[in-house]
C-alpha cells in the first residue's frame, strides 16, 4: 500500500469543508448520545416505570446487547446487498426505528406483557446499539482512503461530546418533570431532527466528487 500524503492543516480544512462528512458526524454525535442514554437509563426505566426487579431489568438490558450482536452484521448485509451500499438509507432506517422505539415508552406500564417489554429492548438494541459498522464505513468512504484515519479520529472526538452531554440532560428532564416517557420523547425528537438533516443535506459516499482525496 502506498503511503498517504503528509498531514497538514489543509487536510483538516478539507475534511471540515466536506458537507457529507459533517452531516454524518452530526448524526453520529446525536445517536452515540442516544446510545449512552439507552445503556445508562434503560435499567432505571424498567425498574421505576415498569416495576421490574434489578435482576430482571439487567437481564432485559443484556437481551438488548445480545440483539445488537446479530444486528451489526445484519445492518451491514442490508447495506451491501439490499441497498447496494447506500449507507445513508440504512443509517436512517436504524434511526427511524430508534425514534419509534423510544416514543413507544408512553405505552409501557407495569401492566405491559413481558413479550412487549422484550420486543422493546430488542428494538432498542437493534437500532441504537448496532449502527456503528455502517456509520464507520460511511465516514471512511466520504473522507477517501488517504484521510480515513484522520477523519475517523476527528469525528469520533466530536461524537464523544454527545456521549457527555446526552445522559445528564436526559436525567435532568426525568428529575425535573418526573417523567421517563417525556425524556425518551425529547431524545427521540432530537434523533428525528438529526435524521431529517441527513435526508436533507447528506451526501451519498459513492459520489466521488464529494470525497476528500489528497493528492
Amino acid at each position: 500500500r502506498r503511503p498517504g500524503p503528509r498531514m497538514d492543516w489543509s487536510t483538516l480544512k478539507s475534511l471540515v469543508a466536506n458537507r457529507g462528512l459533517v452531516v454524518v458526524g452530526i448524526w453520529g454525535f446525536v445517536f452515540v448520545g442516544i446510545q449512552i442514554v439507552v445503556t445508562s437509563f434503560t435499567i432505571l426505566f424498567l425498574i421505576e416505570v415498569i416495576g421490574l426487579t434489578e435482576v430482571v431489568a439487567g437481564a432485559y438490558l443484556a437481551l438488548a446487547h445480545a440483539s445488537s450482536i446479530l444486528a451489526r452484521v445484519g445492518w451491514g448485509l442490508v447495506s451491501d446487498w439490499i441497498f447496494q451500499s447506500r449507507r445513508l438509507i440504512v443509517l436512517n432506517i436504524a434511526g427511524l426505528l430508534a425514534v419509534a422505539t423510544m416514543a413507544s415508552t408512553y405505552f409501557l406500564s407495569p401492566q405491559t406483557h413481558q413479550v412487549y417489554v422484550s420486543l422493546f429492548v430488542i428494538l432498542l438494541g437493534v437500532s441504537t446499539l448496532s449502527y456503528h459498522g455502517v456509520w464507520t464505513v460511511t465516514v471512511g468512504e466520504l473522507a477517501g482512503t488517504a484521510n480515513t484515519g484522520t477523519a475517523l479520529g476527528a469525528v469520533n472526538m466530536f461524537m464523544r461530546i454527545g456521549m457527555i452531554i446526552f445522559p445528564p440532560v436526559f436525567g435532568l428532564v426525568v428529575d425535573n418533570f418526573d417523567s421517563y416517557p417525556l425524556a425518551w420523547a425529547i431524545t427521540a425528537l432530537v434523533g428525528l431532527v438529526a435524521m431529517i438533516g441527513m435526508v436533507s443535506f447528506g451526501v451519498d459516499p459513492r459520489s466521488s466528487d464529494q470525497r476528500v482525496i489528497s493528492r
